[in-house]
């Protein structure tokens, strides 16, 4: 079937001093088989193997950028991404079979739909064979993080980039701002994300994690704020 009749997905990979995942995070993208697939790895100024892994796969675009975060990483992807729809997946995660197509049907199937949402598992640290299912630390379910998310490109000229100020919940703060500026979001009944837990997570330094969560909360509260004042004047 020819590719012109596929959408063009854009994958932004996140990458800093991921060499012991990246390998396996690839493999789960191009073994997606989707038609029409561009991958960008962006290198957020790693220091291990990441670069020379990145360059050993055919297809893959390599960028790189100063240490400056996982938001401004995937600000440079978004950015130099050509395809109709962008999907996200951090250089530890790995996507079930099929993520892609599944989601793409949420679009196929709901007109007008701006950014598909999938669930979330939790999987530990060992290393998974391809083909092989991970070990499983959790049973499905619905997390508002761009590592589930298949968003029109679109959707970004409305809404703006990430806040490359945030070290975490960037992608929580993005999808608020979306969902605040009218984005039409479909929940997936479909696992599209297998997130995997190891002592390196961002996420597993709760009181940090927290932190940033409360800083995207109040963001988003002074922005209604800001709109409901305006709006009475």
């Amino acid at each position: 079937m020819s590719h012109s009749l596929y959408p063009k997905i854009s994958v932004v990979i996140p990458v800093f001093n991921g060499e012991a995942y990246l390998g396996q995070a690839l493999e789960s993208v191009t073994g997606q088989r989707f038609p029409n697939l561009e991958i960008l790895v962006v290198d957020d100024g790693s220091t291990d193997g990441s670069e020379a892994l990145a360059r050993r796969i055919p297809g893959i675009q390599y960028l790189r950028q100063k240490n400056a975060g996982p938001a401004a990483a995937r600000n440079v992807g978004i950015s130099a991404a050509t395809g109709d729809f962008l999907a996200f997946i951090d250089a530890d995660d790995l996507w079930p079979e099929g993520k892609l197509r599944q989601q793409r049907e949420y679009f196929h199937r709901n007109s007008g739909l701006d950014l598909a949402i999938s669930r979330l598992r939790l999987i530990s640290a060992e290393a998974s064979a391809p083909g092989t299912l991970p070990n499983f630390l959790s049973e499905p379910f619905t997390a508002f993080t761009f590592g589930c998310a298949l968003v029109k490109k679109s959707l970004f000229d409305k809404v703006g980039l990430l806040d490359p100020s945030l070290a975490q919940a960037e992608d929580v703060e993005w999808l608020m701002r979306a969902k605040e500026r009218g984005a039409k979001l479909k929940f997936c009944e479909e696992v599209g994300l297998y997130y995997r837990r190891h002592p390196a997570n961002m996420t597993g330094d709760r009181a940090r994690a927290h932190s940033h969560l409360l800083k995207t909360l109040k963001k988003s509260l002074d922005r209604r704020r800001d709109h409901e004042s305006k709006g009475s004047t």
